[in-house]
């Protein structure tokens, strides 16, 4: 599923090569893998800086703190705002394994992220065991004002690969 084209008014340009996205999304896909070694859910998200930079990579940590809210892009986030010294991340892309769940995305939105890449679709998490509550992120952000450029699909067979191998047990 690709999104690329339902972006709002607000959402800078894409303005990045696709081979540049994926390998963005091959960092975080090994990361997601490494997760999973380390007896965590296979997902990872990393932040990306205008210039290409990694600002943060990480991986879902909801097993391992016991706080459910630790969800990769929640961490990443966190992480390149804490790097940053600052709670804007307006110019900057946030790269995921899986869609965004509701509440990552609303983290997305309260840290004005434009861009959003991610692997797998909401329909695959769902496939694979993992909550999603029934929303992705299209139909979240049309109950917001913020309109971030979506583009899924990137490294789309590795995503899925690595989400339906490690189902929710």
């Amino acid at each position: 599923m690709n999104y690329s084209d339902t972006a709002g008014d607000t959402a800078p340009a894409h303005d990045i090569a696709s081979e540049t996205l994926c390998r963005w999304m091959d960092c975080v896909v090994d990361r997601a893998w490494q997760g999973v070694a380390e007896g965590q859910s296979p997902f990872a998200a990393a932040i990306y800086g205008p210039d290409g930079t990694q600002l943060s990579l990480e991986n879902n940590i909801v097993k391992a703190s016991g706080q459910p809210s630790r969800h990769a892009e929640v961490c990443a986030i966190d992480s390149a705002c804490q790097q940053l010294g600052q709670c804007k991340l307006d110019d900057c892309w946030l790269l995921a394994t899986g869609e965004p769940c509701p509440m990552c995305a609303a983290t997305a939105a309260m840290a004005d992220i434009h861009r959003i890449v991610f692997g797998a679709s909401a329909d695959v998490i769902s496939q694979a065991g993992y909550a999603t509550l029934e929303l992705d992120c299209e139909k979240f952000y049309e109950l917001t004002d913020h309109q971030p450029l979506l583009i899924g699909g990137v490294q789309q067979t590795r995503c899925e690969e690595l989400l339906l191998k490690n189902p929710k047990r």
